[in-house]
């Protein structure tokens, strides 16, 4: 997030108030904070069944493809405003694949039935 707020200003247009801006930024900060438990829920059972090394692989792919992308999109001068919709879209999908990567359980749920694995210590 630290490193995303000062490049929002090349996906707005140039007459963006500083009301807009911060709004903005607040938005991006908001998707990435939504899409962390979003991840953990579609992430999270899968993680809890199966072994945590395809779920990291998904993690780290997804979280730096949508990085990548965020990197890759032309400005606001080129795409309008659909430029800070998609970093809206591409932060969100970064954030939930992130979430693929918490850790899978505290200690002491591991002996849960396999049925319960996913659902329950985090």
């Amino acid at each position: 997030m630290v490193a995303l707020t000062p490049a929002l200003a090349y996906f707005q247009a140039a007459h963006t108030s500083p009301a807009t801006a911060a709004t903005l930024s607040y938005v991006t900060l908001a998707l990435t904070l939504l899409g962390r438990p979003v991840g953990a829920f579609i992430f999270g059972p899968p993680r809890g069944y199966h072994r945590s090394a395809p779920s990291t692989l998904i993690s780290v792919a997804g979280a730096g493809g949508a990085t990548l992308q965020i990197g890759l999109l032309p400005g606001t001068r080129w795409i309008g405003w659909a430029a800070m919709v998609l970093v809206f879209v591409l932060r969100f999908i970064g954030a939930c694949s992130w979430a693929a990567s918490t850790p899978r359980q505290p200690a002491g749920h591991g002996s849960d039935s396999r049925r319960l694995r996913g659902l329950v210590g985090g």
